[in-house]
């Protein structure tokens, strides 16, 4: 039974979506959320909101942990749920806090930071930060406190990151270029391909069995698919009003959208499952939702 947690902005709540059932229930008293996230262990949920950034107990739902320093523009916990790391567009740089909101370190990155995530492959030590202001992308290693060499160019204004699921490569999308970059980072950053796709991307992610990334492409309305191997956009699936957020099931055999202009989820067959790219119904959310993540225990 996966279990799907969308951030509700305009109702200030997080839904929590059986999609088996295909109904919805409200954890309430955020402000203003725009991101979802999970540990690997599913046992801790992070939401990033207006002013704060909260950690919520899957098992009960219940607020344990809040960060307040600012405005963050994004946040990723670590794996083992020990570490959490904040963005904030206003001061170009990135915070790392325990899950208790003590704050041990800040590290200058690029200009106005829009979102960061968490290496699966280096023992939450690598993250990196889309820099919208300057059209970068920084890797920034914890233990060291400190941006590993020069940001990379990828293009004009990268606001979402995803990194294949063993680490090695990196899916970053510019909503003002309207693409998705493929980063090398095994040794030196480079770049390897950069994938038109269509308008205002705001969202990427990365198929589990590692083949296939999705992006979000807000502005029209739909979602391209990318082969990893043929490096190809093999579709582009129309999908609800002003999408913003994506997330596979574990298996890869379905994509879950989120549609902040009529408040449902789309769900959608990947290119490779037995229906590829057909769009498969949907299912309800709060009001506005943005992010999403699915429970990785559900």
């Amino acid at each position: 039974m996966p279990l799907l947690y969308t951030s509700n902005a305009d109702d200030g709540s997080v839904s929590v979506v059986n999609t088996d059932s295909g109904t919805a229930e409200a954890i309430t008293g955020f402000e203003r959320p725009s991101a979802v996230s999970f540990s690997e262990l599913g046992n801790h949920l992070l939401v990033c909101s207006l002013r704060s950034v909260q950690l919520v107990g899957a098992s009960d739902s219940r607020v344990f942990g809040t960060i307040r320093a600012g405005r963050p523009s994004g946040a990723a916990i670590s794996s083992d749920s020990r570490q959490v790391v904040v963005a904030f567009r206003d001061s170009d740089d990135i915070a790392l806090f325990t899950s208790r909101g003590e704050e041990r370190a800040r590290i200058k990155v690029g200009k106005a930071p829009a979102s960061v995530v968490f290496s699966p492959s280096r023992n939450a030590t690598l993250v990196a930060v889309a820099n919208s202001g300057d059209g970068t992308v920084s890797l920034v290693d914890l233990k060291q406190g400190k941006a590993l060499g020069r940001p990379v160019k990828v293009g004009t204004e990268p606001v979402a990151l995803a990194f294949a699921p063993d680490g090695s490569f990196l899916f970053v999308a510019d909503r003002v270029d309207n693409t998705v970059t493929l980063l090398d980072i095994e040794a030196d950053p480079k770049v390897l391909a950069t994938f038109k796709v269509g308008d205002g991307p705001t969202a990427v992610t990365v198929n589990p069995t590692g083949f296939q990334a999705c992006a979000v492409n807000s502005a029209a309305n739909t979602v391209s698919f990318i082969d990893v191997e043929t490096m190809q956009v093999t579709s582009t699936v129309q999908v609800g009003s002003n999408p913003s957020g994506v997330v596979f099931d574990p298996a890869g055999a379905r994509a879950y959208v989120t549609n902040s202009g009529d408040n449902t989820i789309t769900v959608i067959q990947p290119p490779t499952g037995p229906d590829p790219g057909k769009a498969g119904g949907t299912l309800p959310t709060g009001k506005r939702p943005t992010g999403i993540t699915l429970n990785p225990a559900s």
